[in-house]
């Protein structure tokens, strides 16, 4: 049954209370703001958790990084990659955990995760070159730059399926599609859940823009990173879906972000090693059922 966009936003709510971060990952951004924290301190966290310290020091040594084979302990990992990305690999591998236990109708999510995990490597590879913004937090808004379609096809399936038919039969817009059926659009429904669930203000703006930037914006620099990684997935044929869908090509990535010294073409192929060594740190969801 469809439902307009306000009992959206209150289903959206609900679903929040239920999706709490991980009591690790939750206890990490605790500790990170207490003045007096030190890498002892995250170091017996981590500890507790013998899996998921495992699973840091592997990707903290993957080539994604940097650091291969100089990274033995949680310590070492703290002082030498930082805080941040110490963090993001925590919300990496939660949101990864996440969608290995998603079961839906109109996503295949393995398909959507290696995606997502192509835009985020994307967006912290454009945030370096341009050395503007923050690595991580660019890395972070590309991983969760599409949540709204997870959030359409869990709490409206039969929406969803129908708007992906729809696209495909018309080769519209997935966005356009979506409006047709619903009246909105996944990248809204993302932005919503950000605001609801109190992301950082850039954050879900980001997110609910990331298919209509504009240019002339003062504080647009994640969403023009987003919206430009994502195209560079598209264009390298890492998509979201098993079908064939438009994608918009405009504004231009050098009209988004200035200060680029490449084209498209030279953009894949500078940024294809990188969204490779993302994927080969964070693993994929070969395991999960679709």
């Amino acid at each position: 049954m469809r439902i307009d966009a306000e009992n959206f936003r209150q289903k959206l709510q609900a679903v929040g209370q239920t999706w709490s971060l991980p009591t690790l990952l939750a206890e990490f951004i605790q500790i990170s703001h207490r003045p007096s924290s030190g890498a002892a301190d995250f170091e017996r966290l981590i500890a507790r958790d013998p899996v998921v310290a495992a699973r840091i020091l592997k990707i903290a040594n993957s080539a994604y990084y940097g650091q291969s084979g100089k990274i033995s302990t949680i310590r070492q990992a703290v002082v030498l990659l930082g805080l941040n990305t110490l963090r993001t690999i925590l919300l990496g591998l939660s949101f990864r955990s996440t969608l290995l236990q998603m079961r839906g109708s109109s996503l295949d999510y393995r398909l959507f995760w290696r995606h997502s995990l192509a835009v985020a490597a994307a967006c912290r590879s454009l945030a370096r070159m341009l050395r503007k913004g923050n690595v991580e937090e660019a890395f972070l808004a590309g991983l969760l730059h599409d949540l709204g379609k997870i959030l359409l096809d869990q709490i409206q399936p039969f929406e969803a399926s129908q708007s992906l038919r729809q696209a495909v039969a018309e080769q519209t817009f997935l966005c356009t599609a979506e409006q047709a059926v619903l009246g909105y659009d996944h990248a809204q429904i993302g932005g919503w859940a950000g605001e609801l669930w109190n992301l950082p203000p850039a954050l879900w703006d980001a997110i609910a823009v990331h298919h209509t930037p504009s240019p002339e914006r003062k504080d647009g620099l994640l969403s023009a990173l987003v919206y430009s990684a994502n195209l560079l997935a598209h264009s390298a044929k890492i998509h979201a879906e098993k079908v064939s869908l438009p994608y918009a090509d405009s504004p231009a990535i050098e009209t988004m972000l200035p200060g680029l010294s490449h084209d498209l073409p030279a953009l894949l192929q500078f940024l294809a090693a990188d969204m490779a060594q993302a994927q080969n740190a964070y693993g994929s969801l070969e395991n999960s059922v679709a």
